[in-house]
């Protein structure tokens, strides 16, 4: 079962409230923008002031994000935007109220059906910010602000023994070949990451294009938006994510390998940290595509037998 969706008339109480403690005055006009799984995007206009408004249907999601925005900034040589407050009243979503950025969703085909060598300058400009973050000094690996580990298999456990037992608690069904997929791949955790992970990096945790904002015309990136999971981790877990949305359109992935060597069996971590990435989401939201998921297990598991042998559990 999907967690519950948006009730409109609630989403623009919540805006007017959160509107009224940010700015002293209910807005004068608010409009919707989008959204994902877990939060539902308004721009409001008060005044002379307008901001986005991200109401979260998840307890301490806005709090989090805020948190996570707050070191990109510090960051990411690109513009995210600041924070002005997170709110919560009973009864209310909780909202992250922050500077609103101009631009189109990088994922727009507007963007995508311009020429290659448009496509490629910000390709160019968005690798470049990206491997700037990555390379930013950091002290061990973890979530902001939590607990730190020295090893990354060891804080990768940890975070996946977290998505299962978040699993087992929802009481969510879960296919039986799903469950046999999930255990031989949690099983080859070790034998994956049979290459140590030198040194944490400070990763965005969703970058794809659809977080991505961009002048149509210029095609220079005006900002980067919505961190999920942004953490200190294995550089590599975040780069799946650059084939979502249109990035092959842009060869993301292609660019980001010219400028940063990366392991020896790179390609399978890529997959096996998508893998579980969805299965984050099943957890969370109770939202995948089975078919999808099988098909994603099925080509994992195959390629962890191209791996060196190596110890299980």
């Amino acid at each position: 079962m999907a967690i519950a969706a948006f009730q409109q008339e609630l989403c623009l109480q919540t805006v007017e409230q959160a509107c009224r403690k940010q700015f002293g005055a209910g807005p004068e006009h608010v409009k919707p923008v989008g959204g994902g799984y877990y939060g539902s995007v308004y721009f409001a206009t008060c005044g002379m002031k307008t901001a986005a408004f991200k109401l979260y249907l998840l307890p301490g999601l806005a709090a989090k994000e805020a948190q996570q925005l707050a070191v990109l900034r510090e960051h990411l040589p690109l513009p995210v935007p600041e924070v002005f407050g997170v709110y919560r009243e009973e009864g209310l979503y909780e909202t992250l109220v922050m500077e609103k950025l101009e631009g189109i969703n990088g994922g727009s085909m507007r963007l995508a059906r311009r020429r290659k060598k448009d496509r490629m300058r910000l390709a160019a400009s968005l690798i470049d910010a990206l491997a700037a973050l990555h390379d930013a000094p950091v002290e061990g690996f973890g979530e902001i602000g939590g607990e730190t580990h020295a090893d990354w298999e060891d804080c990768y456990r940890a975070r996946l023994d977290d998505i299962r037992a978040k699993l087992a608690c929802s009481n969510r069904s879960v296919p039986p070949e799903i469950q046999e997929q999930m255990e031989a791949a949690y099983q080859n955790l070790s034998r994956v990451l049979c290459e140590p992970v030198k040194r944490p990096s400070i990763i965005h945790g969703d970058l794809n294009l659809w977080n991505v904002l961009a002048d149509p015309d210029t095609m220079r990136i005006t900002g980067v938006i919505d961190p999920f999971d942004c953490c200190r981790a294995d550089r590599e877990l975040e780069l799946f994510q650059l084939e979502h949305a249109t990035g092959k359109r842009f060869a993301l992935l292609t660019e980001y390998r010219k400028r940063v060597p990366l392991s020896t069996y790179f390609d399978v971590k890529k997959d096996y940290y998508h893998y579980w990435d969805d299965i984050k989401h099943m957890a969370l939201a109770g939202l995948y595509e089975k078919q999808a998921l099988l098909k994603l297990g099925r080509k994992l598991l195959r390629e962890i037998e191209t791996l060196p042998p190596g110890k299980e559990g």
